[in-house]
């Protein structure tokens, strides 16, 4: 029977996450009143398992580059009963304004869950080292700098910011931070 069928799934007891992303959420190790930006939410997974840990008394800010990813949020989170969760596109369309300058400096934690190499799932896709070159190294950690550096905007004085890849790769780690 797929999961999704059962009733408690369907009743949003239960979500289906992986045990390194629940490990994030922890990270953060939120306040129940904080405001959080999820920057890189994709179907918010992790914004979920924040409203869990805030028990849903918080303020959640959910967004993604690709907006596409980011449509199974408000689903999710009404499944679940959560209220704290936003979403909030990065670009407000037909403008370049950044839809979240608002908030910038206003969040007590930032969660950069950053896309990556994956190497850190290679015991489910063995495939990833083969197939990893040195350019595209060099690309994702553009990319995660940029996406450090702009999401760190966000943190309040005080703030908590968790940065978090699934690779072991000292490159998109230590060496980014």
């Amino acid at each position: 029977i797929p999961l999704t069928h059962l009733d408690i799934f369907m009743s949003g007891a239960i979500e289906v996450q992986d045990e390194g992303s629940q490990l994030i959420s922890f990270a953060v190790s939120p306040d129940e009143h904080w405001r959080i930006l999820d920057y890189c939410a994709g179907a918010g997974g992790k914004s979920l398992h924040l409203a869990m840990l805030q028990h849903d008394q918080g303020e959640i800010l959910s967004t993604d580059i690709d907006y596409s990813r980011m449509r199974e949020i408000r689903n999710r989170a009404n499944r679940a009963g959560y209220q704290s969760i936003s979403i909030i596109p990065m670009h407000l369309k037909g403008h370049s304004k950044n839809a979240l300058q608002m908030y910038a400096q206003t969040c007590d934690a930032v969660l950069v869950d950053a896309p990556c190499t994956g190497m850190g799932t290679v015991r489910r896709a063995p495939n990833i080292k083969w197939n990893l070159k040195k350019k595209h190294v060099e690309s994702i950690q553009r990319t995660q700098l940029d996406i450090l550096t702009k999401a760190s905007a966000y943190v309040k004085t005080g703030g908590v910011l968790v940065y978090a890849t699934c690779s072991l790769m000292r490159e998109e780690n230590q060496d980014l931070i």
